[in-house]
């Protein structure tokens, strides 16, 4: 582990009542024997307000989305507002600070409806906090739902407020949270040629670490402009065990709706590269693989718009392809690989890779690689997964340095 700034883990213990955020019915709970819901984990979120005053501080930041709940319900800002907490603004990250943004869309700065606080965005015209917002500060709070791929933007966001904290001298407490796919490590590891807001440090696409984790990741491997500098604290949830599932209360973005869904995420996002449509502008986004050519297919979806897909691929056309609903979510949380098998189907509905991939340049930064295409060779597919192991191997090694839920 390499030497970065003050690190500090905070070991907080918390005990109370608390209530369901939303029936579990809903996410399925029935159909996976171990699993994490609200009442077996406390948030980050509920140690840091067990523990800190408002008083302790003179102005901060809160770095949140609807997903910053509380174990006994409600939001961890409007919380912090009720208790006076000196929130000089909330930053949102993509989708917005109440989640109800497309994903790429853009997020302006503006007012929160309900708390009436000053939201700056982070995906907007800048990714990175200001500067000069960052030094009238005294602390920046993180909680953000992450779901353990890499190419979800809120592990971006993570690292570029670490690296404007670091450059101000600005402490960071990250309030911790399960990861919903923690369960298993695959996929070749970001080559840095192919850095961007989908792909900004050097892990694999299933990385198997909380925000929190790879907070102390990002630190301790100097991957930010002054990691000496940074004073950061990591508030641990408790209960969290990363052999079983846990379920999010609250949908950590608009089309990630179900606990299905997130686990599919992994396994389904690289079709956002092609031109087949993973269901976004249907009540199944990330359940399904269609396209309007695979007619031999019974079933189909008619994407249109609506909430947290305005403009959705073949938007009003009939789709064709699999719904991959009915797969079982016993059988998602056993895998410890990524599924590439739907890929290589999808192909086999072509004559050539150029017929249906048709953003490459996409699919390279999705994939932190642009070695993809030996996996339409023959034999290509053990091709292909030998071909990231050695990288995948070395960053085990790093991993376990930092991991806080053994």
């Amino acid at each position: 582990m390499k030497r970065s700034g003050q690190i500090h883990i905070a070991i907080l213990t918390l005990f109370f009542g608390f209530q369901y955020l939303l029936p579990l019915a809903s996410w399925g709970q029935s159909e996976v024997a171990q699993v994490m819901t609200i009442q077996d984990v406390k948030p980050g979120a509920d140690i840091f307000l067990k523990n800190y005053r408002p008083e302790d501080f003179s102005s901060i930041a809160v770095v949140a989305h609807a997903g910053s709940t509380l174990q006994g319900g409600g939001h961890l800002v409007d919380e912090m507002v009720a208790r006076n907490w000196p929130i000089k603004f909330v930053y949102a990250p993509e989708h917005g600070f109440r989640s109800d943004a497309d994903a790429g869309a853009h997020i302006s700065d503006g007012r929160d409806h309900k708390s009436g606080l000053l939201v700056k965005s982070l995906y907007g015209d800048n990714r990175r906090p200001d500067p000069n917002d960052i030094k009238s500060l005294d602390a920046i709070v993180f909680d953000l739902q992450d779901v353990g791929v890499r190419f979800y933007t809120y592990l971006s966001t993570l690292k570029y407020v670490l690296d404007a904290a670091s450059m101000q001298g600005v402490p960071v407490y990250i309030l911790d949270r399960p990861n919903p796919n923690g369960f298993y490590v695959d996929g070749p590891v970001l080559d840095t040629a192919f850095r961007s807001f989908v792909g900004i440090i050097p892990v694999p696409i299933v990385h198997g670490m909380t925000l929190g984790e790879m907070a102390l990741l990002i630190a301790g491997e100097q991957w930010i402009g002054q990691a000496d500098n940074l004073d950061l604290t990591i508030i641990p949830c408790e209960g969290y065990d990363r052999d079983k599932t846990y379920f999010p209360p609250v949908p950590p973005s608009p089309n990630l709706p179900n606990i299905r869904s997130i686990l599919l995420y992994p396994h389904i996002c690289y079709f956002e590269a092609t031109s087949c449509s993973v269901g976004r502008g249907t009540e199944q986004p990330f359940e399904l693989v269609a396209h309007p050519n695979w007619t031999s297919y019974e079933y189909a979806i008619t994407p249109v718009s609506g909430p947290g897909a305005t403009a959705p691929k073949h938007q009003n056309t009939v789709c064709y392809g699999w719904n991959l609903n009915s797969i079982s979510l016993d059988s998602l949380t056993s895998r410890s690989e990524i599924d590439w098998s739907w890929w290589l189907s999808a192909g086999r509905e072509f004559d050539r890779w150029q017929d249906w991939i048709d953003r490459p340049e996409f699919l390279n930064l999705l994939l932190g690689t642009d070695q993809w295409k030996m996996m339409f060779e023959p034999n290509g597919m053990e091709k292909w997964k030998q071909s990231y192991q050695k990288e995948l191997s070395a960053f085990g090694s790093v991993r376990a340095q930092y991991l806080l839920y053994d």
